[in-house]
């Protein structure tokens, strides 16, 4: 009887063993179950969204490079445009001048001559012509220069830091070496003082000198983009991958009417030599290019 009772002792505690076992695994494979499908579910919103954003994206693409070409074409079709119009038209010209020549960046420095019987010649003539690539470019904008070139003025109040043609390796390095006193830093300019360069407008006044009818305000400014005395639009060197450019002093009016006299304070157009791109010929030129100051008018 013993014998017997121990065996059933065995019997239900191992039926136990076995029942506890069974509903643990059963919990652990109920749980692993809910984890996948959390993950599953996860996955899913994943694949949804990415798949919204990539739609979103594709639909980006094709709507808005039609709709800025349909935008240009309407400007195209105007006689005067407003400041708005002018920046869309220099940012549509100026996206080439960010491209890189695949073959220019082969071009090692030691592979570029200069020759020194070039400093002795008109130093323009000097630099390496345009290329077709580059001349294409001026081709393709053709329409949208000329439209500039007639608003000429709208030019001063859009802040165009971008070229039109981008120079090859091989024309900077000669811009360098052929014209490099025409080009400085930032920080190397002269400081303006009192309205003028250094002590020039102070030691003007210790002379007796009058004041001028209105005041202006100083700034230097590297232009990239304007026109030259025969009115043709033009982009004026810049080298910008070495942070040195072409500074012009640049006047606004400090107001609207003279302090002194009875007159109109108003910006106008004055000249100042430059190296440039004609971008209607493709020429390299030393030309005259028009800069702003602020001059007085008579209001009788």
């Amino acid at each position: 009887m013993k014998v017997t009772a121990i065996c059933l002792v065995i019997i239900v505690v191992c039926v136990d063993f076995t029942y506890t076992c069974i509903r643990q695994n059963g919990e652990d494979l109920n749980l692993h179950r809910d984890e996948r499908q959390a993950q599953n579910r996860q996955r899913a919103r994943n694949r949804r969204r990415n798949v919204t954003r990539q739609e979103e994206a594709m639909t980006t693409e094709r709507t808005s490079p039609a709709v800025t070409i349909i935008e240009i074409e309407e400007v195209l079709t105007e006689d005067e445009i407003s400041t708005e119009e002018a920046e869309l038209l220099i940012g549509d010209i100026t996206e080439d001048g960010n491209v890189t020549s695949i073959d220019d960046e082969d071009i090692e420095d030691i592979d570029i001559i200069i020759n020194p019987n070039n400093k002795r010649r008109c130093k323009v003539n000097a630099i390496t012509p345009l290329d077709t690539e580059q001349k294409s470019t001026l081709k393709k904008h053709e329409r949208k220069i000329k439209v500039l070139e007639r608003n000429h003025r709208v030019l001063k109040k859009v802040n165009a830091k971008r070229p039109v043609v981008k120079l090859s390796k091989r024309q900077r390095i000669e811009v360098k070496a052929y014209l490099s006193g025409a080009f400085m830093t930032e920080d190397s300019l002269p400081e303006i003082r009192g309205g003028a360069v250094g002590n020039t407008s102070d030691s003007r006044r210790r002379r007796g000198s009058s004041y001028r009818v209105c005041e202006p305000v100083y700034s230097w400014n590297n232009i990239f983009i304007t026109i030259d005395s025969n009115g043709t639009l033009v982009q004026v060197i810049q080298l910008q991958e070495d942070e040195t450019y072409q500074w012009f002093m640049e006047e606004t009016c400090q107001s609207q009417i003279s302090r002194v006299v009875n007159a109109a304070c108003d910006e106008a157009e004055r000249l100042h030599l430059a190296y440039v791109i004609n971008l209607t010929t493709g020429n390299i030129e030393q030309t005259y290019v028009v800069v702003y100051c602020c001059v007085g008018s008579s209001t009788n």
